[in-house]
């Protein structure tokens, strides 16, 4: 950012310099999510328009669907697990929380047996 000094003609007579705005990822929630949920990211320096931020997580591009300058949400994507990159007009940050897909939860559709004497075989079926 830059601060202009004119005279009182309206001529330019000095500029100063600030100090650069940095891209930090402060955090990201949930830390699981499936395929196609939104991800919020929350930061500094993030460009509040969709078209100035692109945001990787595991290095698989996400979709910005919400942005303002401290805060993404973006659409997680097929395939990707590991931790969220962001880019924004002042630079690239990584932050260290790691997204993953959900853990998927073993569903049991049945038993073989009501009752079964010990030491006999019990088949219990299901799905992963």
């Amino acid at each position: 950012m830059s601060r202009c000094s004119y005279d009182p003609a309206g001529n330019l007579v000095s500029v100063v310099n600030g100090p650069a705005v940095t891209v930090r990822v402060l955090g990201v929630s949930p830390k699981r999510a499936a395929q196609g949920s939104p991800v919020t990211v929350l930061g500094s320096g993030l460009s509040p328009s969709l078209a100035g931020n692109s945001v990787s997580i595991g290095g698989v591009a996400a979709t910005v669907t919400s942005a303002s300058k401290s805060r993404l949400v973006v659409t997680m994507p097929a395939g990707a697990s590991g931790v969220v990159s962001v880019t924004a007009p002042g630079g690239t940050a990584t932050g260290t929380a790691v997204v993953q897909p959900p853990v998927a939860v073993p569903v049991v559709s049945g038993v073989s047996a009501g009752v079964a004497a010990p030491g006999s075989t019990v088949t219990i079926p299901g799905r992963p």
